[in-house]
């Protein structure tokens, strides 16, 4: 994995991450001087309900 010979299940990133403190895309993205992409903003609140209703997460 180190090396980039081999991908990374996300169960593996998730345990990681948990581990480290850090979310999935700092590990992903992890590179001296490199940061993560900022995370994304949905204004659509039609789309915000439907995201929700669509993963179950919704009141």
């Amino acid at each position: 994995m180190e090396k980039g010979e081999r991908e990374i299940p996300v169960k593996v990133l998730e345990k990681l991450a948990d581990l480290y403190k850090m979310k999935i895309d700092e590990i992903i993205h992890f590179e001296e001087g490199k940061k993560a992409p900022k995370e994304v903003q949905i204004e659509d609140k039609e789309l915000v309900e439907q995201v929700k209703t669509n993963t179950g997460t919704g009141t």
